[in-house]
């Protein structure tokens, strides 16, 4: 069976290539073209799209350099051609919307880039034609331009207009991502949009639990979970959405699982909030508890080293520690220069206090035990038995 493209994709594209080859820069079309041609190779004609935009994830990057470019500063230069914009704010002038990942940065140098999320749009904004100013190719034909681009559009509207209708539980949630569901822009989103979005995101991890949509007892279940989440949340959109798509990697077997471990992700979730009105910072707490892990990974890592060491020496204990605690040099403080944390170099003078303890006290019992012999072997040399006992008695 040959692959077929999806109808919404293909038609978006079709209209991309005609309404904007004139009317963008080449570097913005060339982009916009690509895009539409990964999500259509990312897809099928059995895809189910419900959204009107389809979101990619990618690095500029890699999509500069699938084009011929070096890297994506070209895209990021203002030119006269482009009005004044980038080729990124010319494709959003179109209805692209992109939403950039972090960027860990070395000097000046990018290290690592994180995927941005770019939203293609599958319908467009309704534009007079009549008063656009066509190149002058399209002078002899412009009715039968402007009339193709019309009836594009109305597919496209049409299609749309199609899968708006589509029920929450009438979707195919095993054929969408859940990203598919996800909302970017919360500020510019009406309330009733947000609502039926989570609900779709909720639905697919719900059917991914053991939850099913084929029935109406099913449907009513996973609404009344649903909203039971959203008035046990009291509306925080964001975090409800982070939540979800947390889950979404690590999915628990059962649908009660599923309430529960989001109920409990969503307390995590808006702990990070609370602590930064305080003034802590979540992602610094954690980064301090694991670098306490290591700290005390390590410390136990040089124990068990050095009690092999003791065990394997031929000299003394103290010894044996008195040149380990040699080997490392002080700095101004007198703390053990590696030693940031100091507990190495604490537990090492512990042990060789206590080790010089111990020698102090074998030392004594062992010059008593030999005053004693030699006491005995005195005695015994100058009294006979009979003697000794008529002496001491």
């Amino acid at each position: 069976m040959l692959f077929q493209v999806n109808e919404r994709i293909r038609l978006a594209h079709e209209y991309f290539k005609f309404a904007y080859f004139f009317t963008l820069s080449k570097e913005a079309f060339r982009v916009g073209d690509m895009l539409y041609w990964f999500i259509s190779n990312l897809t099928s004609d059995v895809t189910e799209i419900t959204e009107d935009k389809f979101n990619l994830d990618i690095r500029k990057l890699d999509l500069a350099r699938d084009l011929g470019y070096k890297d994506a500063s070209s895209f990021r230069k203002r030119t006269d051609k482009r009005n004044g914009l980038t080729v990124w704010g010319e494709l959003a002038k179109v209805g692209f919307e992109f939403c950039d990942g972090h960027r860990f940065l070395q000097g000046r140098k990018v290290i690592k880039a994180k995927k941005t999320t770019i939203q293609i749009p599958l319908v467009f904004e309704q534009i007079d034609w009549e008063s656009v100013q066509f190149p002058s190719f399209f002078n002899t034909r412009r009715d039968k331009f402007i009339g193709d681009l019309r009836s594009i559009e109305y597919k496209i509207n049409k299609l749309s207009n199609e899968k708006n209708e589509v029920k929450w539980h009438d979707i195919d949630y095993e054929n969408n991502s859940i990203r598919t569901f996800k909302i970017y822009q919360f500020r510019h989103t009406s309330q009733e949009k947000i609502d039926a979005l989570l609900l779709r995101q909720y639905c697919w991890l719900a059917t991914r639990c053991g939850g099913t949509l084929s029935s109406s007892i099913g449907q009513q279940q996973i609404m009344s979970q649903f909203k039971a989440i959203l008035q046990y949340t009291c509306g925080g959109n964001y975090w409800i959405q982070d939540t979800f798509m947390k889950m979404a990697y690590n999915l628990p077997t059962s649908l009660s699982e599923l309430n529960k471990r989001i109920r409990y992700n969503y307390k995590s979730v808006t702990a990070r909030f609370h602590m930064s009105e305080y003034g802590l910072q979540y992602d610094k707490i954690i980064k301090e508890d694991s670098m306490e892990q290591k700290r005390e990974k390590r410390l136990q890592h040089q124990i068990t080293d050095l009690e092999n060491k003791l065990n394997s020496a031929s000299k003394s204990k103290y010894e044996v520690l008195k040149e380990e605690l040699g080997k490392y040099k002080r700095d101004e403080n007198g703390v053990l220069i590696g030693d940031a944390d100091g507990r190495w170099g604490s537990y090492l003078s512990g042990l060789l206090s206590k080790a010089k303890n111990e020698e102090l006290m074998r030392d004594k019992e062992e010059k008593y035990r030999m005053t004693e012999l030699k006491c005995n072997e005195i005695i015994s040399h100058t009294y006979s038995g009979s003697d000794y006992e008529f002496i001491y008695f």
